[in-house]
């Protein structure tokens, strides 16, 4: 399924705990002949991630750079 705008660009909940999502994975469900997205928070992401790359899914979206503070540039 491909999407012009940004699935997390407003408020999306991690389907796990409810904290904001960063991260978005989709794989094909052969058994439902659908598509499965689920949406997860960095912290559930890091915990799951090798589950869900054996299991075949595919990061469609990733913004845990924002969970980062970006550093000022230091004049000299």
């Amino acid at each position: 399924m491909e999407t012009t705008e940004s699935e997390l660009e407003t408020f999306t909940p991690c389907d796990r705990c409810g904290h904001r999502a960063y991260v978005l994975v989709e794989a094909y469900s052969h058994k439902f002949c659908q598509d499965l997205r689920i949406a997860l928070c960095g912290h559930h992401y890091r915990t799951f991630e090798r589950q869900l790359t054996r299991q075949g899914f595919d990061v469609v979206e990733d913004r845990r750079e924002e969970l980062v503070p970006k550093r000022e540039a230091v004049a000299a």
